[in-house]
């Protein structure tokens, strides 16, 4: 088996197990309120059905979020399949997950068309978020850490990088 196909077949396992955590955890929280206690200093657990995105913002425009959710899925797929880069097909995962994720609780806490709530639940003080924003945080710093890095997305960018250190190498010889 190749490394890249263990680590698909790893990540989709630890992929599913998450899943299965996640749910578990929400399914006790929503059902049995009282259990969930606060732990100062470290992290609080309330339960919020949040209409809106980042920090309640767009509430009344819970269906402009879902279509710009679908839009993004479908980008990140596209993304991750055209790049050559593992490292980018990682960050595109992780975004596609993180958006998909918010994007299946607007659906099942739909009450119209599209006009469903997302379901937070990490209360980090100044902020209360789901396990999908913490994908999609860790994605987009690890874009930006690739983007600073130079990391090539596709084959042209790394023949472009090539030839930029082949101009360079010759330049260096001939000086």
């Amino acid at each position: 088996m190749h490394l890249e196909q263990v680590l698909i077949e790893a990540a989709t396992t630890q992929g599913i197990w998450v899943l299965l955590f996640v749910s578990l955890f929400l399914y006790t929280i929503k059902n049995n309120e009282k259990l969930v206690e606060k732990h100062p200093g470290i992290l609080s657990f309330t339960l919020v059905h949040n209409p809106g995105a980042s920090l309640g913002m767009g509430s009344n425009m819970t269906w402009l979020i879902s279509l710009l959710a679908i839009v993004a899925c479908v980008a990140l797929a596209v993304l991750a399949i055209r790049t050559i880069s593992m490292k980018w097909t990682v960050v595109f995962a992780l975004a596609f997950a993180g958006a998909l994720g918010n994007l299946i609780d607007r659906v099942m806490y739909a009450e119209g068309f599209l006009n469903g709530k997302v379901v937070d639940f990490l209360n980090y003080g100044w902020s209360v978020g789901n396990v999908a924003d913490i994908f999609l945080m860790v994605a987009g710093v690890a874009a930006v850490v690739l983007l600073f890095v130079g990391e090539p997305f596709s084959q042209k960018d790394l023949d472009e990088q090539a030839a930029e250190q082949t101009k360079q190498t010759t330049g260096d010889q001939n000086a």
